[in-house]
């Protein structure tokens, strides 16, 4: 069972307080404090066996990111772009929202060839147990990036504005060449 069926999706914006709940959770006992008032100042203690656990909780969404980069490229048909989108992009994705992807099928491939079909459910169920939140696939063939970017309608104005390249062509380097 997914991590997501269960309502356990990663709380990218606040990973730390994902795990531990609340300002002064135990996981500041890796962080030497000091009081200067009317503030306190905390201070990574790289020695402290639970330093490396924060530091990766810390880089979780730019772990996932190349996690993604990598299961991408491990697909039977690796698409020629994966590029996130929408409030993971942003930085602003908390434990309920989904994971905005487009994935860009080889222009051998069509839209309705079963290998495609397959391989878009796998990076589907890869991602979403990597993280514990609902993946949501855009697949488009790299002829029509250029007209759907021509448009500027609302989701693809948005993958223009704030979408990230985890695996292959950017965005514009696909709508200004025949892939």
């Amino acid at each position: 069972m997914l991590a997501a069926e269960w309502g356990l999706g990663m709380d990218f914006a606040r990973p730390v307080e994902a795990v531990v709940p609340g300002a002064r959770g135990r996981v500041l006992a890796v962080l030497a404090e000091t009081e200067v008032p009317p503030s306190s100042l905390f201070r990574l203690v790289p020695e402290h066996v639970a330093a490396g656990p924060v530091l990766a909780l810390a880089r979780v969404r730019s772990t996932t990111m190349a996690e993604r980069g990598r299961i991408a490229a491990e697909l039977p048909i690796p698409p020629l772009s994966a590029i996130v989108f929408g409030s993971f992009a942003r930085g602003e994705a908390v434990a309920g929202s989904d994971i905005d992807t487009v994935l860009v099928r080889p222009s051998e491939i069509s839209d309705s060839d079963d290998r495609w079909a397959t391989t878009v459910e796998e990076w589907s169920t890869r991602v979403s147990r990597l993280t514990g939140n609902p993946v949501e696939v855009l697949e488009t063939g790299p002829d029509e990036i250029a007209v759907r970017l021509a448009t500027a309608e609302g989701v693809w104005e948005d993958i223009h504005r704030d979408g990230i390249v985890v695996h292959g062509l950017s965005i514009d380097r696909l709508a200004s060449v025949d892939a």
